[in-house]
């Protein structure tokens, strides 16, 4: 039913993923926060995809073996 419709479309896409990070607070250009960079990046997990790539687990599986 419902999860076999999802499953399809998962499969016929190649999901990316899109995350907006707020340079600074003034909303101004050309000036970046770093705290607040640093602290974004650690809360939408960019920080530890990056660690976990690093230390040799890139792996990727498909949604259809995971869902087995």
């Amino acid at each position: 039913g419902q999860l076999f419709k999802l499953m399809q479309t998962l499969e016929s896409t190649t999901p990316h993923f899109i995350r907006c990070i707020k340079p600074n607070n003034m909303q101004l250009p050309g000036i970046y926060e770093q705290d607040l960079i640093l602290q974004q990046l650690r809360c939408c997990g960019v920080l530890e995809v990056v660690r976990i790539s690093r230390s040799g687990y890139p792996t990727r599986v498909s949604h259809q073996k995971f869902a087995r």
